[in-house]
């Protein structure tokens, strides 16, 4: 699915800034250390990056795949390697961002989020258990942000 595919939508919000973030699962493969810690350097990088170049009430949007939710383990083991042997690699599923992995990075639910089967191999669409997700964040300004930590 291509992000002009995955966009099929109006954007919630004006465009006015927009930051695009694509393969975010690439950089649980970098710096030869664990998923989990490679996407704790991420969510900060990401965050400082954010907190530098996007303007209050900036738009984030993410392109990343997942298993679907509920995949069992044997369904996610087949599933990679039909996608091994069709493009050469797979992840497993620790290194895929969730959603809720990517709203806690943010602070913030996304206002969008839409999630395709990723057809790789011509099977039925119900059947693939690799998706593709776009999702759409709206930067909170920081008046929110403290707003949203005096509540916790």
């Amino acid at each position: 699915m291509s992000f002009k595919d995955a966009l099929d939508v109006r954007m919630p919000f004006p465009a006015d800034c927009l930051l695009i973030v694509s393969a975010a699962h690439e950089i649980a493969l970098c710096n030869n250390s664990s998923a989990s810690k490679n996407k704790e350097i991420f969510s900060s990088e990401i965050d400082q990056f954010i907190r530098t170049n996007l303007i209050p009430e900036g738009i984030i949007v993410v392109g990343f795949p997942n298993y679907r939710k509920g995949a069992s383990s044997a369904e996610i083991a087949q599933q990679r390697r039909i996608t091994e042997s069709i493009l050469g690699h797979s992840h497993p599923p620790e290194e895929l961002f969730t959603i809720e992995e990517l709203s806690k990075i943010f602070g913030t639910q996304p206002s969008a989020h839409i999630k395709r089967p990723l057809n790789i191999d011509g099977e039925k669409p119900d059947d693939t258990i690799l998706m593709a997700n776009v999702a759409v964040f709206k930067k909170m300004n920081i008046s929110d942000r403290i707003n949203r930590i005096d509540r916790i």
